[in-house]
């Protein structure tokens, strides 16, 4: 827009092959957060613009679940980066890094400030650090160590 704001929606319901069951995927939160993130970089150089912004994000999953592998761990649902190659060998959250509570809810916000040093350096805890308020509210406590590590991951592939 011209006052500097950049914005980015998608949806990530997903229906599980064969089923009637939707579900949506962490591991896509997680891939779009750190792609709307290197986005904002680059168009912050294009301009010469090496200041501080603030990142906002919402999710809204009412009666969906947390979609996961047959081995529990915490999958994509969509190849955001369009990379070939076999499923098995695409990008994951392990099991344990993500715990859920028996009542979970339907959405979350998350905010954060971000300025170029942390865009580039620090993309992996910026990252985490808005999932984990994302997945708080939705009855989800995170095990900040693990998934920081998977989003290290994410992040440097």
């Amino acid at each position: 827009m011209s006052t500097g704001e950049i914005g980015h929606s998608t949806q990530l319901k997903y229906q599980l092959p064969g089923t009637e069951q939707y579900c949506w995927s962490v591991v896509d939160v997680a891939q779009y957060i750190i792609i709307f993130v290197r986005l904002s970089v680059k168009w912050w150089e294009s301009i010469g613009y090496f200041g501080g912004a603030r990142i906002y994000a919402q999710l809204n999953v009412p009666g969906l679940t947390l979609l996961r592998s047959p081995n529990d761990y915490f999958i994509g649902a969509f190849d955001v980066l369009y990379q070939p190659g076999p499923v098995i060998h695409r990008p994951s959250i392990r099991k344990d890094a993500i715990l859920p509570s028996p009542s979970l809810g339907t959405g979350a916000n998350a905010e954060a400030n971000v300025e170029y040093f942390t865009a580039t350096q620090k993309l992996p805890r910026l990252t985490t650090s808005i999932l984990n308020q994302l997945l708080r509210p939705l009855g989800y406590a995170v095990v900040w160590d693990l998934l920081l590590g998977n989003v290290e991951s994410l992040v440097f592939g």
